[in-house]
């Protein structure tokens, strides 16, 4: 309880590798609380945020933040199935298939930032509990549920459940109602719940501009959009608002917009676009960090590219473990690898002909900072 596992990118040998917590075996554990202090945070792990093996039994999970993890936020080892998240449970296997939502688009379509949510359950007057999950998750084309913030508990009415005043895009899991010795099974997250987002941001990019930092993005649609606002921060976890940008409201074409940061932070600046409707309700873009240095000697080649590429970073104060990580427009990652500094300064080739045509942000990140470059697809 009350840990931070996050950004366990080479965690050690065999099963342990990259991932924030194992449970390998054994029962009757408890992973978070429900006191104050007591939920983990579990954020950006190499792969699973837990990993929950084929030998372990009555793994209890509650109100922890499981969120942005590179594969998915709980992973139960089930074969053939690697959608199937949550705790596997001897003599129990309903729990291994998740809680589901019925509910189509936003929570609250129509009502002033919140609504209902509902669904089935896979243990019978399971407790259900409630999260939004994180805006940098692919959820709609990966199905991995994960958590960004808690909002309810609600207990399911034999397998069906329902919670009213919920926000934001939603992702549950179940604790079921039986276990052993105090301890209840908790199940995988739900798929996310999708929300039509009162925006389609294209790209949001900064640059270093000797002194200032030039951040730019672009829009093909808004819906009712009152304005941007920008927040920045030293550590990419707290962040504060240094200015805003008025919206176009309403529109279905590509608006282009910009910010110079006068006054950026030494080392690394982290920024996010913060939009607000104007009911008041709001959402965040994906986190990117711009550096004071002049140049990592990062070298993306061929750029545009038609499937491969070659990544170089001739910078010398690059040492350890490395991740090259690729974002789409809507922010949402779609590549990761790991990799030494030794094979960087060599040259990383990095096999792209899955990825469709568009553009993308490329992000080298190191245990100290991060570079990112712009990558176009044909």
């Amino acid at each position: 309880q009350n840990n931070n596992v996050s950004n366990n990118l080479n965690a050690g040998g065999g099963f342990v590798t990259n991932h924030g917590i194992v449970v390998q075996q054994g029962g009757q554990i408890l992973i978070g609380g429900t006191g104050a202090s007591q939920p983990n945070i579990i954020n950006s792990n190499g792969t699973h945020g837990v990993f929950v093996f084929d030998g372990a039994n009555n793994v209890q999970m509650t109100r922890n933040i499981i969120s942005c993890n590179t594969s998915m936020g709980i992973s139960l080892n089930v074969s053939g199935d690697p959608n199937t998240i949550g705790t596997k449970v001897v003599g129990n296997t309903s729990m291994t298939t998740g809680p589901t939502l019925s509910t189509t688009g936003c929570p609250g379509a129509g009502l002033p930032g919140s609504g209902n949510a509902s669904g089935t359950s896979p243990g019978t007057n399971a407790t259900i509990e409630v999260f939004s999950t994180p805006p940098c998750k692919t959820c709609p084309n990966v199905l991995r549920g994960e958590a960004d913030s808690y909002q309810q508990t609600v207990t399911a009415s034999g397998t069906t459940w329902s919670a009213t005043g919920v926000t934001g895009n939603v992702s549950v899991t179940a604790t079921n109602s039986t276990g052993s010795g105090g301890y209840f099974p908790t199940s995988r997250f739900s798929d996310c719940q999708v929300c039509s987002l009162p925006i389609t941001l294209l790209y949001f990019n900064g640059h270093r501009n000797n002194f200032e930092v030039l951040l730019t993005w672009a829009t093909a649609m808004e819906l009712n959009n009152k304005e941007f606002t920008i927040e920045r921060s030293e550590n990419g976890h707290t962040f504060y608002p240094i200015g805003t940008v008025a919206g176009a409201v309403n529109s279905s074409s590509v608006i282009s917009y910009q910010f110079v940061d006068k006054q950026p932070l030494p080392g690394v600046s982290y920024y996010r676009l913060k939009q607000e409707d104007i009911d008041g309700t709001h959402s965040l873009s994906r986190i990117i960090a711009v550096s004071d240095k002049k140049a990592s000697g990062l070298i993306v080649f061929p750029n545009p590219s038609q499937s491969d590429v070659t990544v170089i970073a001739s910078n010398n104060d690059l040492n350890g473990a490395s991740s090259i990580r690729i974002y789409n427009v809507l922010g949402q990652e779609v590549f990761v690898s790991l990799v030494s500094a030794e094979a960087l300064r060599t040259g990383v080739h990095l096999e792209l002909s899955s990825l469709p045509q568009g553009t993308y942000t490329l992000k080298l990140v190191t245990s100290s900072e991060e570079w990112i470059e712009q990558l176009i697809k044909r």
